[in-house]
């Protein structure tokens, strides 16, 4: 035995297995940011649609630890429509020549709660949040 203690709860379980969820939320966090700030002053469309490439990856490793067992989320079917139509239509207001801030806000905010509080990943091993 190595001597260090090996702790398993559920909370850490998810932080370690669900990695790529809360690097999904942060990515959206940021575009969001980042489109308020193209509202007010202006900035960098590319900046925008990098980050949503990052979210796109993060969403996918999410898809594939999902079809791989190893995290489990609440519905399968919210993520495989965020990954496939949600996220998509995203990308394309935020390609728009002239965007729309308020409705790419909206989506955003759409996006954050359908993976907080829908889709709800959480560990394989654990049994799950509790309610």
């Amino acid at each position: 035995m190595s001597g260090r203690a090996i702790v398993s709860t559920f909370s850490s379980q998810l932080e370690v297995q669900c990695q790529s969820s809360q690097r999904a939320l942060a990515k959206l966090r940021e575009i969001a940011h980042l489109v308020e700030e193209d509202y007010y002053r202006g900035t960098n469309r590319m900046a925008i649609l990098r980050l949503h490439r990052e979210f796109m990856h993060a969403i996918i490793d999410t898809w594939r630890e999902v079809e791989s067992g190893s995290v489990v989320v609440d519905s399968v079917q919210v993520l495989r429509a965020v990954r496939y139509i949600n996220a998509p239509d995203l990308w394309g207001l935020l390609a728009e020549p002239i965007m729309k801030h308020p409705r790419v806000l909206r989506e955003i905010r759409l996006l954050i709660n359908l993976l907080e509080n829908v889709t709800r990943p959480h560990s394989a091993a654990g049994a799950g949040p509790q309610d």
